[in-house]
């Protein structure tokens, strides 16, 4: 099945990610979820995706040095999700690029629904 994105899904808080998935995945989306950033780098080396959901705190790395790892081998947009309130330095992962958008944790999820909607367009894909 074509979906109108693969998105990869990087939370540790299995319930969060897997409702997250369950979103996406209504939306037409194909969703897949890692709970560390190992399993991300792990779950990159065998798949293609085109956006990565990144919670910032991970056990294993933060949310950053995730996105720059994965950067090595993939053109896919990164989007950073916090659960605290954004530090200046994530503010400029967004204005330098590294990061396309910052959402805070309680997700606003028809905010990420039209930001995923956006890249979406932006990538050729049917939305």
């Amino acid at each position: 099945m074509h979906y109108q994105l693969d998105i990869l899904v990087v939370d540790d808080n299995e319930d969060l990610a897997r409702n997250l998935q369950d979103i996406l995945e209504e939306f037409g989306y194909g969703a897949f979820v890692a709970a560390s950033g190992a399993e991300a780098l792990a779950f990159s080396e065998m798949n293609s995706f085109d956006l990565a959901l990144l919670d910032y705190k991970l056990p294993d790395m933060d949310g950053l040095q995730l996105r720059d790892r994965l950067a090595e081998t993939t053109d896919a947009a990164f989007i950073l999700i916090t659960g605290a309130a954004p530090e200046e330095w994530m503010e400029e992962a967004v204005r330098d690029g590294r990061i396309i958008s910052l959402e805070s944790k309680p997700l606003n999820m028809d905010r990420l629904l039209s930001r995923i909607s956006e890249i979406a367009a932006g990538r050729g894909a049917a939305v």
